[in-house]
């Protein structure tokens, strides 16, 4: 039943990924391991500390000695100097180092109608506690994972904490390896607490974050419709903060909201959606956040890389394959939801980037009739090559879409991947014929731009109420590039 559901394609690739442990210490890795050029000192000072330095050292100096006779002394002067220089260099960062301890996360927080819940990644480090312990509040979990995947499973201690130590180290790589290296977690009046010991100055311990909130609040809402190709509603930002990169992403389709200021209602009129690659989650999630426009110097260019990379972690691991809905996403990485809940007896610096997600529902009824992509179920490949879980083929592919057995179809056609896409994406460019059921013969069908009514779809129906398109491209790729198919866009009548 279930894979009739989805499809085999669609439990294949979910279960690689749950399976894949490596996986997630690499996708933790891409999210934490980038620094903002914000956070660091300018470049400037320590130019002209250097061009002074060379000038009073390597020649005002030895100029000075020369001149009055005493060159024998440079000798002595300039190590003097050039510890007196070292000292400048400190003063200098002495603004920008942090002596306690950073931590960096990378959360999914998604709002349902009961439950709030977190996912994602932490790391923290200390350049120079040996020692340092952090709280979270109750209702989180922290699971270390290392380049090997996730610690073994921790050894008790007498009082029943979670006791992780070079014993449970999942590779020779792993801060836990070290001699006398530990990680303790407890749990003590509503708090989490973390201990950390033994760990070298600068090593990320990186952990897997959960958390689950049963007091639910709902950061966005909407009211929305989508018919052919079109959205109606409104949306609303019911946080006291704004929220930055929010879009509406349903499957295949989204529509770019912008930044929503607090309690601001987003009225949507007949917006026309934009047609994405549904397998293609980073190009999608650096369209959002704008990465794409930004050259790497920009101001702006590392905050929106982040974010397009947990976007597109988001998507690729929550959004694989169709989904159903719509989902509101945003991020905010000041709004303190996380940084606040997290206390430390030491100095501690907190940064990182926050995406918040709701699933809304939506409409797809307008003065009776009924819009889908009829993408529910995975079209049945008649022959040819053809993955569903991201909807391409490698060159041609036949295939038999279902419309639904209470759908009267009144109108199709097909909704191609947007020319935006073009360049980072590889769109099927190539002929469509739909099978004719009247005579046994396909015949071509433009794509892009026909569309077909009742009377002029029937010879292409099938008793069974489904479409058969055979999809030819122009260029052989050999496999080596995949082409994202059109979807069907039917609208019809249901069978009450």
């Amino acid at each position: 039943l279930i894979s009739g559901l989805l499809g085999t394609s669609r439990l294949g690739s979910l279960n690689s990924r749950s399976n894949d442990m490596g996986e997630l210490y690499l996708s933790a890795e891409r999210l934490l391991g980038v620094t903002d050029p914000e956070n660091l000192p300018g470049v400037l000072p320590y130019v002209l500390f250097s061009i002074i330095y060379i000038v009073v050292v390597g020649i005002g100096i030895f100029l000075y000695l020369r001149t009055r006779g005493l060159s024998l002394y440079a000798i002595m002067v300039i190590p003097i100097t050039a510890f007196m220089g070292a000292i400048g260099i400190w003063l200098l960062n002495s603004g920008y180092r942090n002596e306690g301890i950073s931590l960096n996360y990378a959360v999914i927080r998604e709002s349902g109608d009961i439950t709030t819940t977190d996912t994602g990644f932490i790391s923290f480090s200390s350049p120079e506690l040996s020692e340092y312990e952090l709280d979270f509040p109750s209702g989180s979990e922290l699971h270390p994972i290392s380049q090997q995947g996730m610690a073994e499973a921790p050894r008790r201690s007498q009082s029943a904490d979670l006791f992780y130590d070079n014993e449970t180290a999942a590779s020779e790589n792993d801060p836990l390896s070290e001699d006398g290296a530990e990680i303790r977690i407890t749990e003590e009046n509503d708090t989490i607490s973390v201990s950390v010991s033994g760990i070298k100055p600068f090593v990320q311990v990186i952990q897997e974050y959960l958390s689950r909130d049963d007091s639910a609040e709902t950061y966005m809402s909407a009211g929305l419709s989508y018919f052919e190709g079109n959205v109606n509603g409104s949306v609303v930002n019911n946080t006291s903060y704004t929220l930055e990169n929010a879009a509406m992403l349903m499957y295949g389709k989204l529509v770019k909201l912008g930044d929503l200021a607090p309690g601001t209602t987003v009225l949507l009129e007949d917006t026309m959606v934009v047609n994405v690659p549904v397998g293609n989650g980073r190009n999608v999630a650096e369209y959002i956040t704008d990465a794409d426009i930004l050259n790497s110097g920009d101001d702006g260019y590392i905050k929106a890389m982040r974010r397009a990379g947990l976007l597109s972690y988001y998507m690729e691991d929550s959004l694989n394959g169709y989904f159903d809905g719509a989902r509101l996403i945003a991020f905010s990485d000041d709004s303190g939801e996380l940084s606040d809940r997290i206390d430390s007896s030491d100095r501690i610096e907190i940064s990182g980037s926050m995406l918040y997600v709701s699933t809304v529902n939506v409409s797809h009824e307008k003065d009776g009739y009924y819009s889908t992509d009829c993408m529910d179920l995975e079209p049945n490949v008649v022959s040819g090559d053809y993955d569903a879980v991201d909807n391409t083929t490698t060159g041609s592919c036949v295939l038999e879409y279902n419309l639904g057995n209470d759908l009267r179809v009144t109108r199709f056609a097909f909704a191609a991947v947007s020319d935006y896409f073009s360049g980072s994406s590889v769109p099927f460019n190539g002929t469509v014929s739909l099978y004719n059921y009247e005579d046994g013969s396909y015949e071509l069908f433009d794509y892009l731009d026909d569309t077909l009514n009742s009377i002029e779809l029937a010879p292409y129906l099938s008793p069974g109420n489904t479409i058969t398109a055979r999809f030819n491209s122009y260029e052989d790729t050999d496999g080596t590039e995949r082409m994202y198919l059109p979807v069907p866009d039917v609208t019809g009548r249901r069978d009450r």
